[in-house]
């Protein structure tokens, strides 16, 4: 097995056994990045579906509208890049606390707050590698020497 490490401003892949003990209670991490699935890549609505997972929500009483709110520039770039790729319609609105509001027309049933429609069998690792690169967008942390992604929703 082996998993995808920011360190140092460099990404690397690490087989898993050499990461050794790690984290507050010195256990082992183990993570696959040898997936053998069908699925090879990310598209754009999944990623649009990533974004969600971790800043969007739904609008109330509307079943066709999810929503996100920005402030950070990179954030407020990313979804308007996957907006156009996707081709759906939307909105964007300035607020007076300086953060910009995304509406989104689509079928909001479609979306969740968990990886729910992630079907982790049949992807392959270059789609698992874009999906902890997406991910990395929207719920990452880097501070030091390397990255860290959290995530508490996955089924």
């Amino acid at each position: 097995m082996s998993m995808i490490l920011k360190q140092n401003g460099e990404e690397r892949i690490v087989a898993a056994e050499k990461m050794g003990a790690k984290g507050h209670n010195k256990q082992a991490m183990f993570r696959s990045a040898h997936a053998t699935g069908s699925i090879d890549f990310l598209t754009d609505i999944e990623r649009l579906k990533i974004a969600f997972q971790a800043d969007g929500s739904f609008c109330t009483g509307r079943s066709s509208s999810i929503r996100f709110s920005f402030s950070e520039p990179r954030k407020i770039e990313r979804l308007r890049s996957i907006l156009h790729k996707v081709g759906c319609t939307f909105k964007e609105y300035n607020l007076k606390d300086g953060k910009v509001e995304f509406n989104i027309r689509l079928d909001a049933s479609e979306f969740s707050k968990t990886f729910n429609w992630v079907d982790f069998e049949n992807v392959s690792s270059g789609w698992a590698k874009d999906f902890l690169q997406e991910l990395s967008n929207w719920d990452a942390s880097e501070g030091g020497r390397a990255a860290g992604y959290v995530v508490a929703s996955v089924p």
